[in-house]
């Protein structure tokens, strides 16, 4: 069976490749309503981002794998959740570093546990909480404010 660093280095060289076809499909709409020198909608620095991102740690087996990783910009680090399928992996989910802890799980004074993650220090933003489990509503819709 493939390694979970195979599949992952096989997965950025992909992505890339595919980041670098779709900036040059898009080199017509840019000429037409862009200058050259122009950095808004270019994208500029996904291929060198998807280029740069490296694995920090695997761990788990069989079922689940966990795998680390970074790229060059500072924001912080994902974690791939691979499950076997055949003789390779797929990627469950991706969850980003939580921006408010660093990934500690705990507050900025390390009393307590971060409240945006829970202490997990992970952000698990694929599934966000249904608008009837955030309380009574306003007129207009919304939540109440949060008080911490």
């Amino acid at each position: 069976m493939q390694s979970p660093e195979e599949f992952m280095r096989q997965y950025f060289r992909a992505r890339t490749a595919d980041i670098q076809r779709e900036l040059s499909s898009r080199g017509p709409f840019r000429q037409k309503f862009f200058t050259d020198d122009c950095v808004w909608d270019s994208h500029k620095t996904m291929t060198k981002r998807s280029e740069s991102e490296e694995i920090l740690s695997v761990s788990g087996s069989g079922t689940t794998v966990e795998v680390i990783t970074r790229n060059f910009l500072p924001v912080g680090k994902l974690c791939y959740h691979l499950r076997p399928t055949g003789e390779t992996w797929l990627i469950q989910r991706v969850e980003p570093e939580c921006l408010a802890c660093h990934g500690t799980g705990s507050t900025s004074n390390g009393i307590g546990t971060c409240i945006v993650c829970g202490g997990e220090g992970w952000g698990r933003n694929e599934n966000p909480p249904a608008r009837s489990n955030l309380g009574k509503s306003d007129a207009n819709g919304f939540p109440p404010p949060r008080r911490f």
